[in-house]
């Protein structure tokens, strides 16, 4: 019944995995090939300083020099110029249903923010030279706050920009962490498993006002 369903004045998404498709391990096995090591011995150097990189402790050349390190190589400028643009083009494989369906969310008046986990180099492309979210009441970048979800600050900065309450947003992410921190701060979260299940979700359990 929709008086069962919870009424939602603002929708909060992520960004990977949610608006563009998850990493291949085609484009993983690119950025590898730059670096010159196996994929597998690439990922876990990949990921282990991704989080101080999200958070703008690191920029593009830092990231990769640490990286770089920890598999044992020194990477010469070209190679993390090579790493950066392919690690852009990895994570701007776009989801167009998903982007349309948030199209059409903003364009029938609801606020729609943007709230993620981004590198600067990546950030920009998509923001400022693809301008994916233009149509976007406010986009929170990781980088530029210095905070990171799923940090509590983060969460705070998108409700003073929204100016509304925890209650009124639904926040939708494809990592459980970062829907239960937002759970825990009293906003309603979905851990999103692909577009059509996103859509039944909200046609059963709520209204977006």
């Amino acid at each position: 019944m929709a008086g069962d369903r919870i009424p939602i004045r603002a929708l909060v998404l992520d960004y990977g995995e949610v608006l563009c498709a998850p990493p291949s391990p085609e484009a993983v096995g690119r950025l590898a090939d730059v670096a010159g090591v196996q994929r597998e011995t690439l990922e876990p150097a990949y990921w282990g300083h991704r989080a101080d990189y999200d958070r703008g402790t690191l920029d593009g050349p830092a990231y990769w020099d640490l990286v770089g390190g920890d598999l044992g190589l020194s990477l010469s400028a070209p190679q993390v110029e090579a790493l950066v643009a392919a690690d852009t083009a990895l994570w701007s494989v776009l989801d167009r249903p998903m982007l349309d369906w948030a199209a059409q969310v903003a364009q029938d008046g609801l606020p729609l923010a943007l709230l993620s986990n981004m590198v600067k180099e990546i950030g920009i492309h998509l923001r400022d030279e693809l301008r994916l979210f233009d149509g976007f009441t406010h986009v929170a970048y990781s980088y530029e706050l210095g905070v990171i979800k799923p940090e509590p600050e983060i969460y705070a900065h998108v409700l003073a920009a929204l100016s509304i309450g925890p209650e009124d947003v639904l926040f939708v992410d494809d990592r459980e962490v970062n829907v239960l921190a937002a759970r825990a701060l009293g906003w309603h979260a979905i851990v999103f498993r692909g577009r059509k299940s996103l859509v039944a979700e909200l046609e059963t359990g709520y209204v977006l006002a």
